[in-house]
């Protein structure tokens, strides 16, 4: 089932890819990743552990661009760079980028369009009605949160919760 899915997934990711507009000539790499911008992998350093793979793929695709040169692999990630990875994998934008119901998000900020994308498409929500916290680490019940509501998962069965 895990292999299903996992295969599933990285199906749906290579179409995506492929479907966007001013995509470069695309690698398919040894093991069958695509990668649509390879010249990207020469500006960071990786690594050189079990997540390379997995970033190289990020990278690559332009769902990561990490601080400067650093991926900063082992940091925590915070609730606006993953807002931003996935708001990059679904290739979403924001008609009207809005976060001014939110005190601490600074519009000026790398992930203004982002963030903004995904509140507006009901993906993230604020830790209060006036709050985003996006510089906050994200927890893991925040990202399995709003993986559910970037997929429309719902549970078999609805009482399961």
């Amino acid at each position: 089932m895990k292999r299903c899915i996992r295969k599933t997934v990285c199906l749906l990711l290579a179409l995506c890819f492929l479907i966007q507009p001013g995509v470069s000539a695309a690698v398919i790499t040894e093991d069958g990743h695509m990668i649509s911008n390879p010249e990207r992998l020469g500006q960071f350093s990786f690594p050189g552990n079990w997540s390379d793979k997995a970033l190289k793929f990020c990278v690559g695709n332009g769902i990561m661009n990490g601080r400067g040169k650093d991926l900063e692999a082992d940091a925590n990630t915070t609730r606006a760079e993953t807002a931003a990875l996935l708001i990059r994998l679904l290739g979403a934008e924001a008609e009207q980028p809005d976060l001014s119901q939110f005190r601490d998000a600074d519009e000026n900020a790398w992930y203004y369009g982002e963030l903004a994308a995904a509140v507006e498409l009901g993906i993230m929500n604020g830790t209060s009605q006036n709050t985003l916290a996006p510089n906050n680490p994200i927890t893991r019940e925040q990202v399995f949160a709003l993986l559910s509501r970037a997929f429309g998962l719902q549970p078999q069965d609805p009482d399961a919760y």
